[in-house]
């Protein structure tokens, strides 16, 4: 029997809900998978400082520190794919999800912030004992269904 990999963030967890593009990177960002990041004018990902204005994308690899703009490219999940987020506790199915700068972490929060990213489709992380989880533990798996920015 084949060893399975359990998904990790940044990984896709439901393919038929996967729409991935190919961004340039903007200088010297370190691209981190399952980092969510926005564009800049020019079309390069940058990192998220205090809002998210020009869209949502997750990177799905990892990239290393480009010396020039748009010189490196990278897989990212876009708007309106299933990603996965690790939680804090207490998050629940359907709450709003509102991202935290730098892009690394979630918090329940208003549909109407400058940080909304999207809804709680799904608790990933299953329990051992078979009950299904109702809110989670800190550092659980979320699929949100990420919102069209």
């Amino acid at each position: 029997m084949p060893t399975l990999n359990p998904l990790q963030v940044g990984d896709i967890s439901y393919p038929e809900f996967a729409i991935t593009t190919t961004l340039p990177i903007s200088a010297d960002l370190p691209i981190v998978k399952g980092t969510i990041y926005t564009i800049d004018a020019a079309g390069n990902l940058i990192a998220v400082t205090d809002t998210v204005v020009k869209g949502i994308f997750q990177a799905s690899t990892k990239a290393p520190t480009n010396a020039t703009a748009g010189s490196n490219l990278v897989q990212c999940l876009c708007q309106r794919s299933r990603i996965l987020m690790s939680a804090p506790a207490g998050i629940v199915r359907g709450d709003s999800i509102n991202l935290t700068a730098g892009g690394k972490a979630i918090t329940a929060g208003a549909k109407a912030s400058v940080n909304y990213i999207g809804t709680v489709f799904e608790l990933y992380t299953k329990p051992d004992t078979g009950v299904t989880k109702k809110v989670t533990e800190l550092n659980d798996l979320v699929v949100i269904d990420l919102a069209g920015i």
